[in-house]
């Protein structure tokens, strides 16, 4: 992309930068493109090119400065420098994890010049900022322009991740990283988080005990590597404990922080809000620290449940490690894991003493500043899960979450009779997996004129509705017996959407949390199926604290077998309907201060035993 052929109008200095940049020499060209900025502070081509210089080398906030004055020294320049140095900003802002002003520049970049990389940038920053819908045509197009381009080829796999074609995705992303550089650490990243969500594809191997998903040992192996290259890059910008050493003889309540990005309208909020509420404040002090610019009426709420509430809307891994240490943590609870923008890199930093890994991600990081993980003993049975996890496993003594909903629970709706049966799934569609695909279409094949109801937030995109029929048609289920609906106007119209379900079907080998627990609520059973590995077992544990066994399916024909039979008994469904919020509710899955109690006793633990 820097690359130029006016190499003869170039000065000697900027010469040698060009070649340099060209390699991805990065590093290296950065004293000469200072030395040319010493001589000549305007020259816009040595601010662009000392900006993605910067930027390479992980110093975004440092080549934001270039970035904009390489904008405002040539102003009129042509279209396609102009669009090549807008572009280059939304790059700079996305590392800035500021998605307005990425998105902003980015929509230049494509309006000025519209080519297969700026549509890629466009494409990224969409997925960046959560607008997975924003994304699908950008993505699509660059790929169509430039397939054999890894990093369109990266993006475009991530749109059909998103769509619910894992597997594709997988396929695509291997298949890019092995045309492009073996050890880019992007694809590691991408490819260490997919393979959570799809069944084995080659030469990725099955688990011994089930061949619908990935071994465990791979998906260590690529964890190992990925947060490898995480610890990697934070020491070379100098990562050192940040953290006070322990005062065991203190009895003052622990301070405890929970780092996350979703203190907000998003699932893991019902998760948090339990912890945030009843930790006993004589024992601990809490703190919630929301790595987001995107706030709501939720976050509002939870910063009030907290004894303080930390706003971090943009930082970088060290930053974000100072901001935390400033704050004299003793115990942090990082619940995002290697998903996009968790802030896992500042435990790098090592910001206090003890650091634990819990709640958003289905597996763990492999990072050595992490202490421990926390699960339980159904989502994880002691044994062959702690051989699996390269971090210890910290179990509670049930369930390792707690459902709170809020107060605005729409009530159970009267069920309008129909003449058939309707399954449902409102679980995220990246977790639509091959494996999803056979059980759902099993299922529809054994119940007659059964329908099935899918809802999901990128529903209103022709593609996303077309990737999803096309799965069931390969399968021989017809169109007219799959309903999509997309994104709703507000949580209680999601709720209600249940009304129209007699059964609630889970994915798999990625099942739901609070998909689970939102059918309970609303009177609908949900069958899951239970696996060998912690993604594929937290139905488990949810379905057996809440009461609830009998959905828990050991295989995939269980799983059908299970369906089939609620399906064609009409009181036992009747049953369920009119009970299972109450038996939810009044279950340990909903028992807020127990829970926070247990949940306390292993945080003491951790602060006592944790390796210093």
């Amino acid at each position: 992309m820097l690359a130029t052929t006016l190499s003869s109008m170039l000065s000697p200095a900027m010469t040698k930068a060009d070649n340099l940049l060209a390699q991805g020499r990065y590093a290296d060209a950065h004293p000469l493109l200072l030395q040319q900025l010493r001589s000549k502070p305007n020259d816009a081509l040595a601010h662009e090119w000392m900006a993605a210089a910067l930027l390479f080398t992980a110093r975004p906030d440092a080549a934001l400065f270039h970035a904009q004055r390489a904008l405002a020294l040539e102003p009129h320049a042509d279209a396609t420098t102009q669009g090549r140095r807008h572009e280059l900003a939304a790059n700079i802002f996305g590392a800035l994890t500021k998605p307005a002003e990425a998105l902003a520049h980015a929509r230049k970049a494509v309006e000025l010049s519209p080519t297969a990389q700026a549509l890629n940038v466009l494409a990224a920053v969409n997925l960046m900022g959560d607008n997975k819908a924003g994304a699908l045509e950008p993505a699509t197009r660059a790929y169509t322009l430039e397939p054999a381009e890894p990093t369109i080829a990266l993006n475009y796999a991530g749109v059909l991740a998103e769509i619910g074609k894992p597997e594709d995705s997988l396929r695509i992303t291997m298949g890019a990283m092995n045309a492009g550089n073996q050890a880019d650490p992007v694809f590691t990243e991408r490819i260490t988080t997919l393979l959570h969500y799809t069944t084995p594809i080659a030469p990725l191997a099955a688990s011994a005990t089930d061949a619908d998903i990935i071994d465990p040992t791979v998906k260590l192996a690529w964890t190992k590597r990925w947060s490898s290259h995480v610890t990697a890059v934070q020491k070379s910008l100098g990562a050192k404990p940040l953290t006070r050493v322990r005062d065991f003889a203190a009895t003052r309540p622990l301070r405890i922080a929970f780092m996350s990005a979703d203190f907000r309208s998003h699932s893991c909020a019902f998760f948090l809000r339990p912890l945030l509420k009843h930790l006993p404040r004589d024992r601990f002090h809490v703190t919630a620290v929301h790595i987001s610019a995107r706030k709501d009426a939720i976050t509002q709420e939870l910063a009030a449940l907290c004894d303080a509430f930390v706003h971090v809307p943009t930082w970088t891994a060290q930053s974000l490690a100072q901001k935390i240490a400033d704050h004299n943590i003793d115990i942090l609870i990082e619940c995002g894991g290697f998903t996009t923008g968790s802030g896992i890199a500042a435990c790098c930093w090592q910001p206090a003493p003890v650091q634990l890994s819990y709640l958003g991600y289905p597996a763990g990081t492999a990072m050595q500043t992490i202490n421990a993980r926390i699960v339980d003993t159904l989502t994880d049975p002691p044994g062959t899960s702690d051989a699996h996890c390269a971090e210890p496993l910290l179990r509670t003594p049930g369930c390792f979450v707690c459902f709170d909903p809020g107060p605005d629970i729409p009530p159970l709706a009267t069920r309008t009779p129909t003449n058939h049966i309707t399954f449902g799934s409102f679980s995220a569609t990246s977790k639509f997996s091959r494996a999803t695909y056979d059980m759902w279409s099993a299922v529809l094949r054994e119940v007659p004129n059964s329908r099935m109801l899918i809802k999901g937030a990128l529903f209103d995109e022709p593609a996303a509705r077309n990737a999803v029929h096309a799965e069931f048609a390969q399968r021989s289920i017809p169109h007219d017996r799959i309903e999509l609906v997309g994104r709703l106007a507000n949580p209680r119209d999601h709720l209600n959407l249940y009304s129209r379900v007699d059964i609630a079907l889970d994915t798999y080998p990625y099942v739901g949390t609070t998909t689970i627990c939102e059918s309970l609520l609303m009177g609908v059973p949900i069958i899951s199926r239970a696996g060998d590995q912690h993604v594929s077992r937290v139905g488990v544990s949810l379905l057996t604290h809440a009461g609830c066994p009998e959905f828990i399916a050991k295989d995939a024909s269980d799983f059908t077998r299970i369906a089939t039979q609620l399906a064609h008994d009409d009181t036992r469904r009747a049953t369920y309907h009119a009970t299972l919020r109450d038996k939810l509710l009044t279950s340990p899955v909903c028992q807020a201060t127990s829970f926070a109690q247990y949940f306390g006793e292993l945080l003491s633990t951790a602060w006592r035993t944790s390796p210093r």
